[in-house]
């Protein structure tokens, strides 16, 4: 039963995300926009420097999350004391009690759910992050998984290749940083952020409010897309497909940003390798499809703006 759902899932993400795709390829073919190409003198040594960096951001990444499930668990030991100083339990539920039934979905269920909130929706994202991150005597977001930490792991994901640039001497263009399209992307990124968040929105079958928190989360999720398409579309993308060819690389690359997921919740969430495995395979359309935006514009601005509007569409 949860084969089968989480098949059919990934056959709706891979359905929806392809005709966007469509809908995009006619307004970049008629837009004329040409994709600047990038020749590396030693494009094994450019790739693999590509995935090194992936690993020491996700080594640096893993030792911060580390850190702070330590930090964690010198806190309350108990449930009971864990609610008496207002910090909620947070138990780690599986894939199979949270996934199959939407309305089994609450507030006090695992981070993990927010993948699958994603497109099922069975909870808000933003209720499932106050919840489980939330410190109730002061009203700040203080656990792993808490808007400032985030923040943190994007800093720590994208020095390392901000490193690796400068060291090799490398044109900040051949990362997807240039000026070229620069217009043309951002209009390409706006219109399928809207299709895609429409979409996400569509399916919803809670929303919540539109408050000011809101349109501040809207920065936050611009933050954290532009980066990771940097990181992940700009820098690894461009390489991978000098070293192994267009297709090849883009799979390569939208198959590396699902899986480096998979450290948070296995170390940090808890989660089985089963689960963790599927919520990285459920994020592989919407990788593919943030690749794809790449290939037609060259310009990490039209991935980073569709992945902060789909970010910011699963929170509503």
């Amino acid at each position: 039963m949860e084969n089968t759902i989480i098949f059919t899932e990934l056959l709706i993400r891979l359905g929806v995300y392809t005709a966007i795709a469509g809908i995009l390829y006619l307004i970049t073919r008629f837009g004329d926009m040409t994709v600047l190409k990038w020749d590396f003198a030693d494009v094994r040594k450019s790739g693999m420097t590509a995935i090194l960096c992936i690993g020491v951001s996700i080594l640096l990444g893993s030792l911060f999350l580390f850190a702070c499930t330590l930090q964690e668990s010198a806190g309350p030991s108990s449930e009971s004391e864990a609610t008496a100083v207002g910090q909620p339990s947070r138990e780690i539920v599986s894939l199979e009690d949270i996934y199959p039934v939407r309305d089994s979905c609450t507030a006090a269920d695992s981070a993990l759910t927010r993948e699958m909130a994603f497109v099922r929706n069975c909870v808000p994202e933003d209720e499932l992050w106050q919840s489980d991150c939330t410190d109730t005597t002061t009203g700040e977001l203080t656990t792993v998984t808490g808007y400032p930490s985030r923040l943190i792991l994007t800093l720590l994901l994208i020095l390392p290749v901000i490193a690796a640039v400068k060291l090799l001497r490398e044109r900040w263009a051949s990362a997807g940083i240039t000026r070229h399209n620069l217009i043309s992307s951002s209009i390409v990124g706006l219109i399928a952020g809207i299709l895609v968040g429409t979409v996400l929105l569509a399916l919803k079958q809670q929303h919540t409010p539109l408050t000011g928190s809101h349109i501040g989360l809207l920065g936050y999720y611009t933050i954290v897309g532009l980066s990771e398409e940097f990181v992940f579309r700009g820098y690894v993308q461009t390489r991978l497909i000098g070293w192994f060819g267009r297709t090849p690389g883009w799979i390569a690359a939208s198959a590396l940003m699902a899986l480096v997921h998979l450290t948070q919740r296995l170390a940090v969430l808890g989660a089985s390798p089963v689960d963790a495995l599927a919520v990285a395979l459920l994020l592989f359309p919407l990788s593919l499809f943030l690749g794809y935006l790449m290939l037609r514009t060259g310009n990490v601005v039209a991935p980073g703006l569709a992945h902060a509007l789909a970010g910011w569409a699963s929170a509503l």
